[in-house]
């Protein structure tokens, strides 16, 4: 279980010294009013409870509705005037966020696509502290940040941040936005203007040390970081800031007495946007959800805990275990789509069929329009229902994740490998009908979380873009080897999928140490064949390199299947030439010789046709 501040030599938050505008007594807090910024100096009117402070800036922002907020931090993260969601930097146990010269998936980065026209602007607040029973208290430790451009080399900073210069040390300031664009109840902002630099991402990093990395962490309560337009009307451009490995805070409220929740009572409700390798793009909105972790990541891959092992157990959760893998870009807005587009939808273009060609050699045919995630069930087994996996029946789950050859265009034609036995081991009779059920995915999301205790509600993904009509999102996962109870009475096996909101454990122990996957698609098609296996003449793609102006002898009917193939019929005649070289086919093989012409360098590609020895049926395949 995670305590207060890891580091027990640490004595931030106690014995500090308060600037005499700032001080504050237990369970009190400043109510600033709107339109102040960096760089004046603020008097107390009144000391106020911290439910009066959340109740007066409620009531401010119901009665002025129409004001538009442009913020890209707090307003995300922390949406509620009474939410405390914390940038935790520096912290080794959270993947050293944001800490100077630290990891590549610890960087916050700011992406910049037009130097000249684009600038960044910068609001944070004083240090919190992380001590129990002053957690989350604002504390007058300094602490620079700087900015480092896509080479890493420092282009902004460093810059102190203290009892001085901090300018956005309420929930208000922050999640208004920068005055130049949201007007005077915005923070006054640090501005960095790329101008004349390199366009790509830059990252931010914080240390207690100017020009050198600190050894203790850093929680920042509020912040905002906005890239905007540059000119005399700036406007926000929302979707630029994104992490591989957010690493947050949420400060005990109680301090630690929640009856029910102990140190864990402030939930995180805050929002995020994943952007796959595939340009897929899914919502993740944690408001009400329950989720309370005190302090943890947030990361997402296309794996699961691992990378090592098989598929099924890479997506099982892990007990007492690290596994948060960090791949793809997490945004807190939709990623902006003018530098980060949406990929193309695709589909499962024939049925899957069992080819039984060699029966030492099975495989199940398909082919798609897209690159995906390509999973196999031959359902034997009907435990739970047609077409519905049971783990550890004579059920068989194949996987596969399909990805282009170089040079190769769609379709995209593949035969899965099966031992023609089923789940339990034993051998199939294919004379008889094989039910395949071939789901084709794309976008798809592993969300490994270590060590957040409580998931109350569950998680609710949304898909954003592209949207496929009619697709229903599920959520799947596979808690079988963690060893205590959910709490709720929910399964712990949900292979099969559930409809968000999903996954919500209410036992302390159930997610403490704890790597806890869930997964999803954002792109999912499933097609239905039950028929006796088949041996059919099928061609597959080939690929093939050389060195410069030597020629290369390409067996292209070795990922052939059919029992009766004829390389006698191997032809090009009709179908797609090679552009930057000759061809010429083995009469008897079939086997085809490229000759590159003098001096090419690069991709080529030509097609070929094959044919049973009766003439029919026929093929056709790209090298």
């Amino acid at each position: 279980m995670k305590g207060y501040n890891p580091k027990s030599s640490s004595l931030k938050g106690q014995g500090e010294k308060w600037h005499p505008d700032r001080r504050t007594a237990p369970g009190a807090s400043y109510f600033l009013p709107s339109g102040k910024g960096a760089g004046e100096k603020w008097h107390c009117f009144a000391l106020c409870p911290r439910w009066l402070v959340a109740l007066l800036v409620a009531l401010f922002l119901s009665l002025y509705p129409h004001l538009k907020i442009f913020a890209e931090g707090t307003k995300e993260l922390a949406p509620n005037p009474t939410d405390v969601t914390m940038i935790y930097a520096n912290e080794p146990a959270f993947g050293s966020f944001c800490t100077y010269d630290g990891p590549a998936s610890g960087r916050l980065y700011i992406h910049i696509a037009d130097p000249a026209n684009e600038q960044v602007y910068i609001g944070l607040s004083r240090q919190a502290s992380v001590i129990n029973g002053s957690d989350g208290d604002l504390i007058n430790d300094p602490y620079y940040f700087r900015i480092k451009d896509p080479n890493g080399n420092v282009v902004f900073g460093p810059q102190v941040i203290n009892s001085s210069t901090a300018n956005a040390d309420t929930w208000s300031l922050a999640a208004t936005g920068p005055a130049p664009v949201a007007g005077p109840s915005g923070y006054t902002p640090f501005t960095f203007s790329p101008s004349g630099l390199p366009a790509g991402d830059y990252y931010i990093e914080f240390s207690e040390n100017q020009n050198s990395a600190s050894a203790d962490e850093i929680a920042i309560k509020y912040w905002d970081i906005t890239v905007a337009t540059t000119g005399g009307s700036p406007t926000a451009i929302n979707g630029r800031l994104w992490t591989s490995k957010w690493s947050l805070r949420t400060p005990s409220i109680s301090q630690g007495s929640d009856p029910d929740y102990s140190y864990y009572d402030r939930p995180f409700n805050g929002q995020v946007f994943l952007y796959t390798s595939d340009g897929f793009v899914s919502k993740i909105d944690f408001n009400g959800s329950g989720f309370r972790g005190l302090s943890f990541n947030l990361a997402y891959n296309e794996d699961g805990v691992s990378t090592a092992g098989t598929f099924e157990e890479n997506r099982r959760s892990v007990e007492n275990t690290n596994a948060t893998l960090a791949q793809y870009k997490i945004f807190i807005n939709d990623p902006d789509i003018n530098e980060y587009p949406s990929g193309n939808i695709g589909s499962v273009q024939t049925s899957p069929l069992v080819v039984n060609c060699d029966p030492a050699n099975l495989c199940i045919s398909y082919a798609t329009t897209e690159p995906g995630v390509v999973f196999i069930l031959l359902d034997f087994d009907n435990a739970s229902g047609a077409g519905l996996y049971d783990q550890n029946t004579a059920d068989v789950l194949l996987y596969e994740r399909m990805t282009p050859l170089p040079g190769e265009t769609a379709p995209y034609e593949r035969c899965l490998a099966w031992d023609g036995n089923d789940g339990l081991g034993n051998p199939v009779n294919t004379s008889n009908p094989v039910p395949v059920y071939l789901t084709y995915a794309q976008g798809m999301v592993h969300f490994p979380v270590y060590d957040v205790e409580y998931n109350v509600n569950g998680y609710n993904v949304t898909p954003v873009r592209p949207l496929i009509s009619g697709y229903v999102q599920k959520i799947f996962y596979d808690d079988t080897n963690i060893p205590d109870s959910p709490g709720n009475g929910a399964a712990k096996d949900m292979v099969n999928g559930c409809l968000p909101a999903c996954h919500a454990y209410t036992n302390l122990n159930y997610g403490n140490l704890n790597t806890l996957n869930t997964w999803w698609y954002t792109n999912q098609d499933t097609v239905i064949s039950i028929q006796p296996a088949d041996c059919v003449l099928n061609a597959y793609a080939d690929t093939a390199s050389t060195t410069l102006q030597t020629a290369v002898v390409i067996d292209v009917l070795a990922n052939d299947d059919g029992n009766n193939i004829n390389p006698g019929s191997v032809s090009n005649a009709g179908v797609l030439s090679a552009s930057s070289g000759s061809i010429s086919i083995n009469g008897t093989t079939g086997a085809v010789t490229y000759t590159p012409i003098a001096g090419f360098v690069g991709f080529d590609s030509f097609e070929y046709v094959v044919c049973d020895v009766g003439g029919s049926p026929c093929d056709t395949a790209q090298v």
